[in-house]
């Protein structure tokens, strides 16, 4: 049972929570972040860290045409956009969380 569940059935008995209430999880917003690059798109830099996490390294990297230098490339290009844009690590965050 999630916290939120659980608050929800104790609070659905009359029972009360102190504190805040758990804030809704980030809403997804599919953008370009890197354009010109291999990946542009937040959720195909998503979908990249799905597959690298359930595939061998280069099953994930041969699912979007990248060998190990481009992948090197794709990744500076993404840390940089992060560096520049808090916002992009947030849109990333979203799009691992939404199923």
């Amino acid at each position: 049972m999630t916290r939120d569940a659980f608050y929800k059935e104790f609070r659905a008995r009359g029972g009360v929570v102190l504190g805040e209430p758990t804030p809704p999880p980030p809403v997804f917003k599919d953008r370009v972040v890197v354009p010109g690059g291999k990946i542009e798109r937040v959720s195909d830099y998503v979908a990249l860290l799905r597959d690298l996490a359930a595939l061998t390294p280069a099953e994930a990297l041969a699912q979007f045409d990248l060998d190990e230098a481009g992948y090197l490339e794709v990744a500076g290009a993404w840390a940089a956009a992060m560096d520049t844009d808090p916002t992009v690590a947030k849109s990333i965050s979203a799009g691992l969380a939404k199923r």
